[in-house]
């Protein structure tokens, strides 16, 4: 059933479940998520993704798509899916997609091109410069134009929803596209374009992680990561294009209200950059209650932790101590996903969506609504009015 929802007056528009106000002011815990929570990464991993599938089709297969098919809308759709907490395996659907919507003859010259590579006797970037040259040899110096684009991603995406009242994962929409190519007679060149790039994870030797990873990180930080690289010489890193979405004021009165142990972090990704970006801001939260997942999986932890699963949040909740109640602040589908499976395990979680960095705000509140989130808010600094009264229905 639908909650009833109420706008508090306060200097953004903040929204709250009728039923849940009570909840939400008496929690014990807050919890975050990094991405458009406490740090903007619009022009970080968002340019990652995109970079990264333009790098394969553009430098590596020398393939221009006009129109440009793929864009931060594309992004938020599979993002609001809450299969995809892992921005990696964002570019790997789209890179995929792309290809089976590749022209017939186009997939027709790559045939023997896939058909000769063997993607662990080769480096990554050894692999995409020989990849390169050989396009380059088979079609000249200019690139090859795509015109159309005949499935859609939002079409591909509805497709998996049909089989999935719960989440869209990677694997579902792998699935649906792999069904596009055999259509079209090239389910043989899926798989092995499929072979080539790798799958997220694998850096240094898959081809599209290493090619995300060191746009992402750039050359110094990569290194650090992961103890090798950087392979492709791709700028500083656009990390550095990363900035702070909340105020210091906010998490001041959050550490004076709750307790500094009661401030963590929840995230997907590495535990680094975040340091990093937030700086001085680190000593507002408890970061030995704060977990990072690329980092638990580095320590031989299973892909099944990821979002949704609630084994971060649960492990956060259950390093402050005693809590109760928390609240968990993020931006997508998974992380209420994640907040609502913690109930699982006796765990109350509320939980607050924040759409200020989204490209379509309202139709994330809209998601969110739909999801039965306890509050949903513009950036995170209302969240002093949702949690302590700040603003009047």
């Amino acid at each position: 059933m639908r909650r009833e929802y109420v706008r508090l007056a306060a200097e953004e528009e903040v929204i709250i479940a009728r039923d849940a106000v009570e909840d939400l002011r008496s929690v014990e815990a807050v919890i975050f998520d990094c991405d458009g929570v406490l740090i903007d990464t619009r022009r970080s991993y968002d340019m990652a993704i995109l970079m990264t599938v333009d790098q394969i089709f553009s430098k590596m297969l020398h393939l221009e798509f006009l129109g440009q098919p793929v864009g931060t809308e594309e992004i938020r759709l599979l993002r609001s899916t809450g299969g995809f907490n892992n921005d990696a395996y964002t570019a790997h659907i789209l890179t995929l997609w792309l290809f089976v919507n590749l022209p017939d003859d186009v997939l027709t010259r790559l045939k023997d091109l896939f058909n000769k590579e063997e993607r662990h006797e080769r480096r990554p970037d050894v692999l995409f410069q020989h990849l390169s040259r050989n396009m380059l040899s088979s079609q000249g110096y200019m690139p090859s134009l795509v015109k159309d684009v005949a499935h859609p991603i939002r079409e591909v995406v509805a497709e998996a929803r049909r089989s999935s009242s719960v989440l869209v994962t990677s694997e579902m929409i792998d699935k649906i596209l792999a069904e596009i190519a055999a259509k079209k007679g090239f389910l043989n060149e899926y798989n092995r374009f499929k072979q080539v790039l790798g799958r997220p994870g694998e850096y240094g030797s898959g081809l599209l992680e290493t090619i995300f990873s060191d746009l992402y990180y750039g050359e110094e930080i990569v290194s650090r990561i992961y103890g090798h690289g950087p392979y492709f010489k791709l700028g500083k890193g656009l990390y550095t294009n990363e900035s702070i979405f909340i105020k210091e004021e906010t998490l001041r009165r959050l550490a004076s209200m709750l307790g500094r142990e009661h401030l963590g972090i929840v995230s997907g990704r590495d535990r680094t950059v975040p340091e990093i970006v937030l700086g001085p801001l680190v000593k507002y939260f408890n970061m030995e209650a704060s977990v990072f997942l690329a980092d638990e999986e580095k320590l031989g932890a299973p892909p099944s932790i990821e979002k949704p699963s609630p084994y971060s949040l649960i492990k956060s909740i259950s390093s402050m101590g005693n809590i109760f109640k928390a609240v968990y602040v993020g931006n997508s589908a998974e992380d209420i996903m994640m907040a609502r499976n913690a109930a699982n395990f006796g765990v109350k979680t509320l939980f607050i969506g924040v759409t200020g960095l989204s490209s379509n705000p309202s139709l994330d509140r809209e998601m969110f609504i739909s999801m039965g989130a306890d509050a949903i808010v513009e950036t995170p600094d209302s969240l002093i009015d949702v949690l302590f009264g700040g603003g009047k229905t």
